[in-house]
C-alpha cells in the first residue's frame, strides 16, 4: 500500500469460481460492526490509505481516483456508479 501513496498505480484483482469466497475476501459485504481483521481487503486498504493521508496532510497533497468494476459474462459493470 505504501507504494500507492508514493504515486504508483495499484490494482487489486479477484478471480475465481462462483462461491469461492471472492466477495468475503475483498470485503464488499462486510458489516460495520465487525473487527478490522474480518472486514476484508478493500475496506482495510482504504482505511490504511486514508489514515496515512491524514498523517501526511500538512506535507503532501494527494489526488485519489478509485474504480470498482465487476466483469461477469463478458460484461463490465461499474460498481461505484449508482446509475447502473
Amino acid at each position: 500500500m505504501d507504494k500507492a501513496l508514493l504515486g504508483y498505480n495499484f490494482c487489486a484483482f479477484a478471480y475465481g469460481q462462483t462461491g469461492s469466497g471472492k466477495t468475503f475476501t475483498m470485503g464488499t459485504n462486510y458489516d460495520k460492526i465487525v473487527s478490522s481483521q474480518d472486514m476484508g481487503f478493500l475496506p482495510n486498504s482504504l482505511n490504511y490509505i486514508f489514515d496515512k493521508i491524514k498523517e501526511l496532510k500538512d506535507e503532501v497533497e494527494y489526488l485519489i481516483k478509485i474504480s470498482f468494476i465487476e466483469i461477469y459474462n463478458e460484461e463490465i459493470k461499474d460498481l461505484l456508479n449508482i446509475k447502473t
